[in-house]
């Protein structure tokens, strides 16, 4: 009797069980729609980021932008205090602008400065300077281009978003590092007496590749 008694509950456990599933998809469903949802964001976040860049990238060189967790909106600028704080209010108006009435319209604008490099000869910093804004004014049509840096006295990093998983990632860092090299032997550059004997290397997933 006890045993039909207890095949008599499982049943009916099963069936309650199986009917509040069956009633209830969003417990399949839930967490899969939140992975889904933050994908969506992210997207939507990569998409105002992108179009933020193509604007900045009209008017100024040496710019890139991100998020934290903290709802701001990092612009980082490559150049001194004095340059930073000239172009400051004509992009946080032009961030402003792009991410109004967008999932990133409530985030904070804020700023970075970046230091193209760490020589302390003044002569040569204005020759870098003069070199790395050429170089980032001549690759500016390659969005993947993060920022340039000159890591020996003959030795230029361009830094890029590039991914191995990206389609033909390998052939536009190359690409990239042939214009480079057509920049550093043009005209524009013949007032730096070394620009023509500097190597270019591409980093891509933070690594050199060439």
């Amino acid at each position: 009797m006890s045993k039909r008694i207890l095949i008599t509950a499982g049943i009916f456990i099963v069936g309650i069980t199986s009917f509040n599933l069956l009633n209830n998809p969003f417990l399949f469903d839930s967490s899969r729609e939140k992975v889904e949802e933050l994908e969506s964001l992210n997207t939507i976040e990569e998409s105002i980021l992108k179009k933020l860049m193509v604007k900045l990238h009209k008017k100024y060189v040496g710019v890139d932008v991100k998020t934290t967790p903290n709802k701001e909106l990092v612009i980082q600028v490559v150049g001194d205090e004095g340059y930073l704080k000239s172009v400051k209010m004509d992009m946080e108006f032009i961030a402003e602008g792009v991410i109004k009435n967008t999932v990133l319209e409530d985030y904070i604008v804020v700023f970075e400065r970046w230091d193209w490099i760490g020589d302390t000869d003044e002569m040569i910093n204005k020759e870098h300077q003069f070199i790395l804004k050429t170089l980032m004014k001549g690759l500016r049509n390659y969005q993947v281009v993060d920022q340039i840096s000159i890591d020996t006295q003959q030795i230029i990093i361009v830094h890029t978003s590039i991914k191995d998983s990206d389609k033909n990632a390998r052939k536009v860092a190359l690409e990239i590092e042939e214009k480079a090299n057509e920049i550093l032997h043009s005209e524009e550059l013949n007032s730096v007496s070394n620009s023509k004997t500097f190597k270019i290397k591409v980093k891509m997933n933070g690594k050199v590749i060439n």
